[in-house]
C-alpha cells in the first residue's frame, strides 16, 4: 500500500498543478458574483503543504461544488429568452396535411398538401402516406388568392424554376380547411422571412365576466377556444397569437395574481413567455 501510495502521488502530480490553476480561477469567478475580495491563495497552500492522494480528492470534490455554485449564480444573471420555456423546448408546429383537389381546366385531381413550417415547405403528394412528388420552398410562394365565389377554392402563384410565374388552383373540402391551410402558410412565410416585421399577427380577444368570483386555477380551455364566426380550423388550433387582449368583470381577483396566472397559462400552452404590456381599469379610467 505504501508502494501504491508513492505511485499514486507520482502519477497526480500533472493533476495537481492542473487543480490549483482552476480553483484559483474559481475562486476570482466567485467572488465576483458576490462582490467580495479574492481568498489570496487558498487553495494553493492547501493542496502544496499536503500533496497527499486524499487532499487531492478532497480538493477534486471541492471543485466540482464550487461549479455547480457558480452555475446556478451565472443563472440569476442570464436573461429570459422571450420563445423557450425552462427546458429549452421552442413552439415548434408539426406538419399538417390538407385534402385537396387541384382544378386543371375542369378537370379534378386528387392530392395532399403538407404544410411544413419548420423547413419552410410545401410539399405536394399524391397519398397522404406516400412519398412526396414536389415541394415548393416558402420564398417561391408568391401569393394566395382567396375566391369569393367560391370559399373553399384557393388559387396559389408560384415561382417556377423557369423564372415564369404558374397558377394553381385548389379546392379545399370546406372554407375553414382553407382558412387553416392559409394561416399556416402565411406563419411559414413569416418564420422564414428575412424582413424584420410580419406580414401578418395574429391576435386573441376574450373577455369573461367572473361573476364576484375568483377564475379557476386551470383556465388553459378559455386560451383554446374557437370563438363564434371566422373560427380556426383544428388544423391552425396550433398556431401560437402574437397578442392576447384579455378583457373581465366582476373579478375578485388582484391584478397581478391576475396577470401572473395568465401568462403562465400562455407558456404552459404555448411555450412562449409573453411579455405583459398594459392594464387598464375601466371603472377608474386609469392606465396603470
Amino acid at each position: 500500500m505504501l508502494q501504491l501510495r508513492l505511485l499514486l502521488s507520482l502519477l497526480t502530480k500533472g493533476l495537481s498543478s492542473e487543480l490549483i490553476q482552476t480553483m484559483s480561477a474559481l475562486e476570482t469567478s466567485q467572488s465576483l458574483l458576490d462582490n467580495q475580495p479574492a481568498p489570496g491563495g487558498s487553495v494553493q497552500n492547501q493542496i502544496a503543504s499536503d500533496g497527499s492522494v486524499g487532499r487531492l480528492l478532497s480538493t477534486a470534490e471541492e471543485l466540482s461544488r464550487m461549479l455547480s455554485t457558480i452555475e446556478n449564480q451565472v443563472k440569476d444573471f442570464e436573461p429570459e429568452s422571450p420563445d423557450t420555456d425552462a427546458e429549452g423546448q421552442h413552439s415548434e408546429i408539426a406538419p399538417v396535411t390538407f385534402e385537396v383537389k387541384l382544378d386543371s381546366f375542369g378537370i379534378f385531381m386528387k392530392l395532399h398538401l403538407k404544410v411544413d413550417i419548420e423547413h419552410g415547405k410545401l410539399i405536394v403528394k399524391k397519398s397522404k402516406d406516400g412519398p412526396e412528388d414536389k415541394f415548393y420552398s416558402h420564398n417561391r410562394i408568391l401569393q394566395l388568392i382567396k375566391s369569393h365565389k367560391f370559399p373553399n377554392k384557393l388559387v396559389i402563384m408560384i415561382d417556377s424554376e423557369m423564372k415564369k410565374t404558374q397558377r394553381k388552383e385548389y379546392v379545399f373540402t370546406d372554407s375553414k380547411k382553407r382558412e387553416g391551410f392559409c394561416q399556416l402558410l402565411q406563419l411559414m412565410k413569416n418564420k422564414h422571412s428575412d424582413f424584420p416585421e410580419p406580414d401578418m399577427i395574429n391576435v386573441f380577444i376574450g373577455t369573461w365576466n367572473m361573476g364576484n368570483a375568483s377564475p379557476p386555477a386551470d383556465i388553459r380551455s378559455w386560451f383554446l377556444c374557437r370563438g363564434q364566426g371566422k373560427t380556426q380550423d383544428d388544423t391552425a388550433v396550433d398556431i401560437p397569437h402574437d397578442i392576447y387582449i384579455i378583457g373581465t368583470q366582476e373579478d375578485t381577483q388582484g391584478e397581478k395574481e391576475w396577470v401572473e396566472l395568465i401568462k403562465s397559462t400562455l407558456k404552459d400552452i404555448t411555450y412562449i413567455k409573453f411579455k405583459h404590456v398594459k392594464c387598464w381599469d375601466a371603472s377608474k379610467r386609469l392606465m396603470t
